[in-house]
């Protein structure tokens, strides 16, 4: 008896156990709806749900795109003329973006919700880039005017004595060599703190673009520059602070590092000044200090862009966008987009050789 009654004990527990299996196999996915709206240069997304989805989940920003890790696993509901390239991979959504400015994240109740407000700009990519500098036309040419007929005989010009045996004639003067002298260099790794970044696997964008500015710092150091990271721990760094730490440093040269969604490397420089703009907002305007640097700044880009091509054998892409960490900055300034995080999180030799086509092209600046 004792048998048979051990033997049902051990049937209820099964039972029990294959319902409990079942039920959680049988859990509904959360159902995420998406929406947007579009003014202007404005657009904002909006990820609604129900509070526990809403309010657990975690969302990562970059430039090129959006990754929200939900969590559990849910159903994403998106309008059909949605405007970006979605991805759901487990528990993650990616939103693919273009063209962005800038993004600002937000959560609001009632309805829980999460909320994207991405300002855009027009993207100009070019390649290669084009040289720095208006081309200007010296116009129409004028005939010479007619010279009157002189009514005199005319003098004879006076004799120069001739040149003495030991003296030369002198020299026309020789084009200066364009140079590019870099001593200073800021190296800004993206994100950092609370800002993760770009997340894949294990592997975060703030770690690894702190990586790669560590390195690049302790080359450019061998080449004898003086070099200033905006930060050297994993530590949240305002976009204000970065600026004025960089501009106080008096740098030659800025490069900011960032991880993207794009297949390949993308090289983003500020925007042209706008012509229209008030000559006293742009002397005393932020926004503004980028204008006179821009030319360097393409040249820059150009220069490293053919290395990085080169080296790694991948699309580079440049694009023209009115950054603030690249418009505030008085000095030449570009920001660096690799791709694949989770390739250079994890593969040192490819980090390498990164930053020694950053070094070959900075050197290739520095002689044009």
């Amino acid at each position: 008896m004792e048998n048979v009654y051990n033997m049902r004990i051990l049937t209820a527990l099964l039972i029990l156990a294959l319902l409990g299996t079942y039920a959680f196999s049988g859990e509904k996915a959360a159902e995420v709806a998406l929406r947007y709206s579009k003014q202007a240069a404005m657009i904002r997304l909006v990820l609604e749900s129900d509070d526990e989805t809403i309010g657990r989940a975690i969302a990562y920003t970059s430039q090129g795109g959006i990754q929200v890790n939900f969590p559990s696993d849910f159903q994403i509901k998106r309008p059909p003329d949605f405007l970006f390239e979605t991805a759901k991979n487990g528990r993650a959504l990616y939103i693919k973006l273009r063209d962005v400015a800038s993004i600002k994240t937000s959560r609001l109740s009632a309805p829980a919700r999460i909320v994207f407000d991405i300002t855009t700009a027009p993207a100009n990519p070019k390649e290669p880039l084009p040289p720095p500098g208006p081309v200007v036309s010296p116009g129409p040419q004028r005939p010479p005017a007619p010279q009157p007929t002189p009514t005199q005989p005319a003098q004879k010009a006076p004799q120069r004595p001739p040149l003495q045996p030991a003296q030369k004639a002198p020299l026309p003067p020789q084009a200066a060599e364009k140079l590019h002298v870099i001593k200073t260099v800021v190296v800004d790794p993206g994100h950092g703190g609370y800002e993760y970044g770009i997340v894949a696997g294990n592997a975060r964008e703030k770690d690894t673009n702190l990586a790669l500015s560590k390195d690049l710092g302790v080359a450019l150091a061998k080449k004898g520059k003086s070099v200033f990271l905006t930060r050297r721990t994993d530590q949240s760094i305002s976009l204000d602070e970065r600026i004025a730490f960089a501009n106080a440093k008096g740098p030659d040269l800025f490069v900011s590092i960032h991880a993207g969604l794009s297949p390949g490397f993308v090289i983003y420089l500020a925007s042209p000044e706008d012509q229209n703009a008030d000559p006293v907002v742009k002397l005393y305007a932020r926004t503004y200090r980028q204008a006179r640097y821009i030319g360097r700044s393409r040249e820059a880009a150009d220069a490293v862009g053919l290395e990085i091509k080169n080296a790694l054998q991948a699309e580079v892409v440049f694009r023209e966008l009115p950054l603030p960490v690249l418009n505030s900055l008085n000095a030449p300034a570009l920001l660096i987009e690799y791709p694949s995080l989770s390739t250079y999180a994890s593969d040192k030799k490819m980090r390498e050789k990164l930053v020694t086509s950053i070094m070959k092209g900075i050197a290739t600046y520095e002689q044009q």
